[in-house]
C-alpha cells in the first residue's frame, strides 16, 4: 500500500480529498484529542466487597442475585457494580 501521498502546489486533489488530509494532519497534530473519548468506568466489585458494603453476608448477596440483582460473569465469577446494587435495591 502506497502511502505516499503528492503534497505542494502541483498537487491538485478534489475537495475530499484535501478534507481527509487536512483532517490526518490534524489529527496526527494532537489538535483533537481522542476521538472517542472513554467515560470513566466504575469499577467492577467481588461478591466478598458488596457484602461489606451492604453490611450484609455473602449468602445474602447470593439470594439477592437470584431475586434480579444485576450482576456480570468473568468466567463463573460474578462481578458487580455499585450503582447497578444501588438501584436494585431501591426497587427491591
Amino acid at each position: 500500500m502506497d502511502t505516499n501521498y503528492p503534497s505542494g502546489e502541483g498537487f491538485k486533489s478534489n475537495p475530499i480529498d484535501a478534507y481527509i488530509i487536512d483532517i490526518c494532519r490534524r489529527f496526527m497534530a494532537g489538535e483533537f484529542g481522542e476521538i472517542y473519548p472513554q467515560p470513566a468506568e466504575e469499577p467492577f466489585l467481588t461478591k466478598a466487597e458488596v457484602a461489606q458494603l451492604l453490611n450484609r453476608s455473602t449468602k445474602q448477596v447470593d439470594n439477592y442475585r437470584k431475586a434480579g440483582m444485576p450482576c456480570h460473569y468473568f468466567g463463573r465469577t460474578p462481578m458487580f457494580r455499585k450503582s447497578e446494587i444501588l438501584s436494585f435495591l431501591e426497587t427491591y
